[in-house]
């Protein structure tokens, strides 16, 4: 519970002299980045572009480093779906503005998170320049896997609430899984369970789905066993009912941040849809009679 350091912050912040402390034209807080994209990824980006990582907080707690807090010119936020931080709210209307940025899935949102930050540091021109470099390294080989996911097409089983978060950001910092599949470059079938025969328009949201419409459960496991996709999505570990159908499985922990993520991401979902064993060995790997999914 993020609000538990609500308390700690409010006393720090209100420390005689804390925010005295001379400002860092290029330096940036960052709150609420996943630990491994930010070292692995991010900080050492922002340090290319001559961005200064100043305090990194959440969702690791390094207490120590709170006290750096005012160094940094602009405040940082990842974007998240469910965090009830009350720093952000603590630091508004301060000397520092707060910034909250996109969730750097994908090369398109990536970008965009990058620029943001580079931006708010006075340091747009670099950004663009090692931008610039580091998509021409990944070029040739995000054009090779990219023409080969066109081959392939992948699924997801949705309802009317959960159709719209596909393109969306999930559970505090799932990756928008559409938005990634679609820069892919995958074809996409939606099995829409439609009980009441109200068929959604798919409008300007998506490049690439198909949408399918089930009422039973019997509908569903035809539109499973029949879909011309390789893989469809579960977060169920051994999901019988797409093993049963002869398809492979991803899931949302196939998704990475960054630029390195969104290749491995590319990558990982390629080896399922390439992968013959389910096709060839469904029919032996269905529930065993009376066993229910748990």
């Amino acid at each position: 519970q993020l609000n538990n350091f609500g308390e700690h912050f409010k006393f720090l912040f209100a420390q005689p002299g804390f925010w005295d402390a001379p400002v860092e034209k290029t330096a940036v807080n960052l709150f609420h980045f996943p630990t491994d994209y930010r070292d692995a990824e991010l900080v050492p980006l922002l340090a290319e572009m001559g961005v200064e990582a100043n305090t990194r907080l959440f969702p690791d707690v390094d207490f120590p480093s709170m006290e750096k807090i005012p160094r940094a010119a602009v405040h940082v936020f990842g974007a998240a779906t469910s965090y009830q931080s009350k720093l952000p709210e603590l630091l508004a209307g301060g000397a520092r503005p707060v910034l909250t940025v996109r969730a750097p899935y994908g090369l398109e949102d990536t970008g965009e998170c990058l620029r943001a930050i580079a931006r708010a540091a006075g340091r747009e021109n670099a950004f663009e320049a090692v931008w610039k470099t580091k998509l021409a390294a990944l070029k040739s080989e995000w054009a090779e896997l990219t023409a080969q996911a066109k081959q392939y097409r992948l699924a997801f089983v949705v309802s009317e609430t959960t159709l719209p978060m596909l393109w969306e950001l999930r559970h505090g910092q799932g990756a928008p899984m559409m938005r990634m599949i679609e820069e892919m470059g995958f074809g996409v079938d939606i099995l829409y369970y439609d009980p009441h025969n109200d068929m959604p328009e798919m409008g300007r949201d998506s490049r690439c789905a198909k949408l399918h419409a089930f009422r039973t459960p019997d509908d569903l496991t035809r539109l499973l066993k029949e879909g011309e996709f390789r893989a469809v999505y579960s977060d169920i570990f051994f999901d019988w009912r797409v093993s049963a159908a002869g398809k492979g499985r991803f899931s949302s922990k196939d998704f990475e941040m960054g630029l390195g993520g969104a290749l491995r991401s590319l990558r990982r979902l390629l080896a399922v849809c390439r992968l013959p064993f389910y096709g060839r060995y469904g029919s032996h790997l269905a529930a065993l009679p009376g066993r229910k999914l748990c």
